[in-house]
């Protein structure tokens, strides 16, 4: 990859990381209406990605000294679009499995873009991976202006209710 590729690539990593970590805080009072879920499922749903990216950071971070960060980078993109793809099944345990998988991509992305940055940036290094984390917030913040619009939907069935009212007992 070029260098102006590969910070292309890796912003868009982080940018991916923090819209879909935040994300969930926006639909999640739909989608556990939709699906049913207690209490234990919203949060087990809300932690998962969470839990995911801590093994993906351990598991993919240590491969990544011995297969290639580039090769690392790229196979935590490729779990990032499956995760994705199984999330959207109308299905609380795929639903789960895909959050799970997003977070292992996510914990793999983070350390191996952030080495890969400062191993091929030389002196640029400080700009590009400030902007690389600022991707991060970026990210979060798209997820906040998406979710606003999607949650004003049902605005309506949920207002002025208490939280336990959103999941089913």
């Amino acid at each position: 990859m070029g260098r102006r590729l590969t910070v292309m690539s890796l912003g868009l990593g982080n940018f991916s990381d923090g819209y879909d970590l935040l994300i969930i805080s926006g639909v999640l009072g739909q989608i556990a209406k939709t699906l049913s879920l207690n209490a234990l499922q919203v949060g087990t749903l809300v932690s998962s990605a969470f839990i995911g990216s801590v093994v993906g950071a351990l598991v993919i971070g240590l491969l990544s000294d011995y297969l290639g960060r580039k090769t690392l980078f790229l196979l935590s993109g490729l779990l990032f679009i499956v995760g994705s793809v199984i999330s959207v099944l109308p299905s609380y345990f795929l639903l789960l499995l895909g959050r799970v998988i997003v977070g292992l991509a996510i914990g793999g992305e983070i350390p191996t873009s952030a080495t890969l940055i400062a191993e091929l940036m030389g002196f640029s290094r400080a700009r590009v991976m400030s902007l690389n984390f600022t991707s991060w917030a970026i990210g979060g913040i798209s997820a906040l202006l998406i979710s606003i619009p999607l949650s004003s939907v049902a605005i309506g069935q949920y207002c002025c209710q208490e939280p336990s009212h959103l999941y089913s007992s």
